[in-house]
């Protein structure tokens, strides 16, 4: 678990915003698919399936979306709680 979060939540974060959608929800669609495919990549270079990224990925991209936005960065600890938070909620064994 230790090791998804290490290399899913900082990797992910690292998504530069290429969206120049003319509405915001475009631009958090595009980030968030963005965000998601490199969550998931990062965590199957790491071993883990991606039945099991999927969803932790998914959750994680929503609720990043939700408290921070797509323009700021949040705080590395704060990502890996967030991580954390939808680990447990997905009720996968990362």
């Amino acid at each position: 678990m230790n090791t998804f979060k290490a290399m899913v939540g900082l990797g992910a974060l690292a998504i530069p915003l290429t969206a120049c959608g003319p509405s915001q929800e475009e631009r958090e669609t595009v980030f968030r698919d963005s965000f998601v495919e490199s969550c998931i990549t990062s965590a199957g270079a790491n071993g883990t399936s991606e039945e099991i990224a999927s969803p932790i990925c998914e959750c994680s991209a929503d609720k990043l979306i939700a408290e921070v936005g797509i323009e700021l960065s949040p705080r590395p600890s704060r990502a890996q709680e967030i991580m954390e938070t939808c680990i447990a909620e997905t009720g996968v064994a990362a």
